[in-house]
């Protein structure tokens, strides 16, 4: 199983650096690791992470994949 600490740690060095979009899909799948993983981590508190940008970029990626 992935390290979702580390994934969203990654995703957040990402976000910050401007990375595109499809940078971030593309990451995550690499990792073998969903949004819906690291949001349920996230909603049960138990990822230590707490990176505003990334939480952000979370709830957009979400909402586009919810159309």
């Amino acid at each position: 199983m992935a390290d979702l600490d580390k994934v969203k740690r990654n995703i957040g060095r990402m976000v910050d650096q401007s990375a595109p979009e499809a940078d971030i899909d593309e990451y995550l799948r690499s990792e073998g690791v969903s949004l819906d993983q690291i949001r349920a981590r996230q909603r049960d508190g138990m990822c230590s992470t707490d990176h505003v940008a990334v939480n952000q970029e979370i709830q957009i990626h979400s909402a586009r994949l919810e159309f």
